[in-house]
């Protein structure tokens, strides 16, 4: 359900399958029968959509055809540092469709190779500023403040481009208390669930490796708050194990059976 919401929360499922795969390995009891039963329900969740891309791309495929090279290409443009995080990096859209408007019929699948071939190229001849960029994109991922901060209007001035009219989200910005709380609280429980042993611990590791894997796909491209919600949903189970750990002396946290299944 979480590959739905958000094609990268793909990233979940193949994490939790190399630890469920390990657990195998290393004979644990009931190993076998939760990599099945987790194997056979994600099949059955994803299955309407490998139908849909099917019909419409020909093929079968984890990303829509339009995704998989598009948004590495919108993260190399230079053009970005620009627009994050002040308004929504969608607005240079049209800039990428100009790049690709001689491809003959649109084809979903010509115009993908013909991104791909223009990510390489702008990575090749900006390696400087596509490093520091994918650091401020991992900044922007974990920042309690709403990306992209407002809204406004991308135009042209010469041979660069600016951002007229700038509203910011004052509405979402309110909220940045709540969402720092959240993040502060995960990253404590996450230290508790690491010092710990048995369960816990291997709960701990698999949260960890998901929250990395997250952080290191966004960097490569670009990000938005909301591409964050697969993991924000997660990060409340160790947040809300610290946080209920005020009430007695030490806060240790003892993840639900459901949030074990990994171990």
């Amino acid at each position: 359900s979480l590959y739905l919401l958000r094609p990268t929360g793909l990233i979940i499922g193949g994490v939790t399958t190399i630890f469920l795969v390990r657990n195998i390995v290393l004979s644990q009891d009931g190993a076998t029968r939760r990599f099945v039963v987790t194997m056979v329900t994600g099949m059955i969740v994803i299955a309407p959509w490998q139908i849909f891309t099917y019909r419409n791309f020909g093929s079968p495929g984890f990303f829509p055809a339009s995704s998989n090279w598009y948004n590495l290409a919108k993260g190399a443009d230079s053009e970005l540092t620009v627009v994050c995080p002040w308004i929504d990096a969608d607005s240079l859209d049209s800039r990428l469709r100009r790049l690709t408007s001689k491809i003959p019929g649109k084809e979903e699948r010509a115009v993908d190779n013909a991104l791909k071939k223009i990510a390489i190229d702008l990575i090749r001849r900006q390696p400087k500023t596509i490093i520091s960029r994918s650091f401020l994109c991992g900044v922007e991922f974990v920042s309690p403040l709403p990306i992209p901060l407002g809204a406004g209007v991308l135009k042209q001035a010469g041979n660069e481009i600016i951002i007229e009219n700038f509203r910011p989200h004052w509405e979402e910005l309110a909220f940045t208390p709540v969402v720092l709380l959240l993040l502060v609280s995960a990253y404590a429980g996450l230290k508790c669930l690491l010092r710990q042993t048995g369960s816990p611990r291997y709960f701990g590791m698999w949260m960890l490796m998901v929250f990395l894997s997250l952080l290191v796909v966004h960097a490569l491209t670009f990000t938005k708050t909301r591409y964050r919600l697969p993991l924000d949903a997660l990060l409340a189970v160790p947040a809300g194990g610290w946080l209920a750990g005020f009430r007695g002396k030490s806060p240790e946290i003892a993840p639900t059976e459901a949030t074990m299944s990994v171990g």
